[in-house]
Order: structure tokens, then sequence, then C-alpha cells
């Protein structure tokens, strides 16, 4: 379980960094394993920030002070931030945090997309990351801020709320929900989103200071809804401009539960010990071939192996990144042992 946000600015008003804070900081008890956001100005040039830091450090970090002041302008037009509840993809590894980026589309994503790795091989995309929200990434990549994006990324199966800006589609933004839960709002100024209500009342309204104190306004100039399930909208500087459907959660719903502050301990004890601990798989088993999208190699693991839990061999040559199912229409020889992460 994770938490998104983030608030476009459609008016004469500037983003305010508390928008934003509130946004992330609010958002944290959703996932709290990795924090991060990604600023685009009006020229489409995205900027990011992320770490494998609860949100709450990230925003009172000087890294993140010296970010806001370099790149939230008054004409910057939209951000995006996520609070992560990291599943697939160590978030020691920082490619694996949100927003996903590669150079082009930065995108965040609440929920999970399980058949990824197939997307990956039938589309003839290029895997950048280990989670399964690359494959969103990709997809945006190839095809852009379009309806035919949000098609191809139907054809996924899980569940899913997800933002996404491109440098080559200024002033836009892509909004899919479906499944996971997603409410708007929106005023004269700004347009807002976020996995949760009650955070938009808190980041719609800002904080005034009077005699030393601060004090949160209540004007009642701020809309809310929910979007619309199973959709993805492209929005554009005037509003709405397209509506496609989206279906990649089929049946019902169940928002999951996670001891986000409780067990927050035994989880970074546990993705430190992915990062550091590592075993050459040996035997003489059956085994199956898996795939490094990033070296381009084959690697044989244990038949029955789940995918995920294997990386590219780097005492073979290989990169430490993720193995995935092999591309159907690429038959490799077989480069050597997988090691498997414990």
């Amino acid at each position: 379980m994770c938490g998104i946000g983030g608030v476009v600015r459609w008016g004469d008003k500037p983003i305010k960094e508390e928008q934003v804070g509130m946004l992330l900081v609010d958002n944290e008890h959703r996932g709290n394993d990795a924090s991060g956001l990604v600023i685009q100005q009006s020229d489409g040039k995205l900027n990011v920030l992320k770490k494998d830091i609860p949100g709450w450090k990230l925003v009172t970090s000087q890294e993140y002070e010296d970010f806001i002041k370099a790149h939230l302008h008054p004409e910057s037009r939209s951000v995006l931030v996520h609070a992560r509840g990291a599943s697939i993809g160590n978030p020691r590894d920082n490619n694996n945090n949100h927003p996903i980026h590669a150079g082009l589309s930065a995108v965040i994503h609440n929920g999970v997309i399980r058949n990824s790795s197939e997307l990956f091989g039938t589309l003839k995309l290029e895997r950048k990351s280990e989670p399964d929200t690359d494959i969103a990434r990709a997809i945006f990549d190839k095809w852009g801020l379009t309806e035919k994006a949000i098609t191809m990324l139907g054809k996924g199966t899980g569940s899913g709320a997800i933002a996404v800006v491109h440098p080559e589609y200024p002033n836009k933004l892509a909004l899919i929900r479906s499944g996971n839960p997603l409410t708007l709002a929106s005023n004269e100024n700004f347009f807002f989103f976020s996995s949760e209500k009650a955070t938009l009342h808190k980041a719609c309204r800002p904080y005034i200071e009077r005699m030393g104190m601060w004090f949160q306004a209540q004007r009642p100039d701020v809309d809310f809804s929910n979007m619309v399930d199973n959709t993805g909208w492209i929005i554009g500087p005037k509003g709405l401009e397209s509506h496609t459907e989206c279906k990649i959660c089929v049946g019902g719903y169940t928002e999951p539960w996670r001891k986000t502050y409780e067990e927050y301990e035994t989880r970074q004890k546990k993705w430190d010990d992915k990062k550091s601990k590592m075993g050459v798989i040996k035997g003489n088993g059956p085994k199956k071939p898996a795939w490094c999208y990033d070296c381009k190699k084959e690697w044989w693991i244990p038949n029955g192996g789940i995918y995920s839990q294997y990386i590219c061999n780097k005492e073979e040559g290989g990169c430490g990144k993720a193995l995935w199912s092999p591309p159907e229409d690429d038959k490799p020889l077989i480069h050597g042992i997988g090691i498997r992460v414990h």
C-alpha cells in the first residue's frame, strides 16, 4: 500500500511548498519505506527527488529544502508526490523508488500490476527498474500522454491509482484509477488529487501565521469528488481533454492494511539484509531461464523460482538488477547462474 498525491496549477497563484509537503507527509501512513516527488516546469522539464526515507524525514532534510528552492518556481506547472510502501524492488536501490523515472515520463503508482513482466515481453519494452510500476513508465515513455498509452496500460492486471507527467507534454497530466482509491479537489487556482480525502482537506487550505502562531484557513472554496473507477484521464491546461477506459482491476477491490509504523524497523532490516546477503545457486536440480533487461543476458534459476527474487550475477559480469521472464521473441544463449537474494 502506497500513498500518492499531486497539485496542478491552472490559475494565477503559484504552487506553495506547504501544499507539496502536506500532500507527501499526510500520505506517509500509507507507506514510509521511501518518498519522492517530481516537479514539472511550464516548458515540460521534470525535476525528481526521491530517497529511501519516510516523507517527514525528506521534507525536513537540507536536500529537500535545496531542491524546492532550486525547482519550485511561480510558473511551475505541477508537483506529484509518492509515499512508498515497498513490495517489489528494494528501496535501497533508488531506481526502485517513486517517481519511477528513466529520462522521459515520471510515474507514481499505488497498487500492483501483476503481469508486468509478461507485458514487457509482449509489448517489446525495456525494463529499467524492478517494481511492477516500471511497465507504466515504459508504456508512457513510448506512447506519451495519449489515449493509446492508457489503453495499453489497460492490458495490465491488478489494480492502480497512477499519475504521470512527461517532458514532451508540457502542462498535461495523465491520471488513472482502477480499484485503488483516488480523491479529487479543485478551486479556481489548483487541481488536487490524493489517495485520501483527509489529506486534501489539509493540503487545499493554506496555513496562516498570526501573533506567532499557525492556523489553518477554513475558507469553503474547495470542491471534492472521487475519480471514476476504471478510467484514464488526460488533463490539460484547460481541464479534462479525454477519458479512456482502463480496467486493470477485475472484480472487487479491498484496501490492504499495512503496519506502516509498527513494523518499520523490521522492514528496514529486511531491505538491508536483501541488499547485503546473497548466495549463489548450487546443485543440479531442474532450472529455467531468466532474463536481465538491463544487461540483455539470460541466466539459470531453479525451476519454480520467482524471477524477482533473483538478480543478474555480478560475479559473472552481471549488473545486479532483478531477473524476469525472458522475452518470447528473444533466444539468447544461457550466460550463467543467477544469484538469489535471500
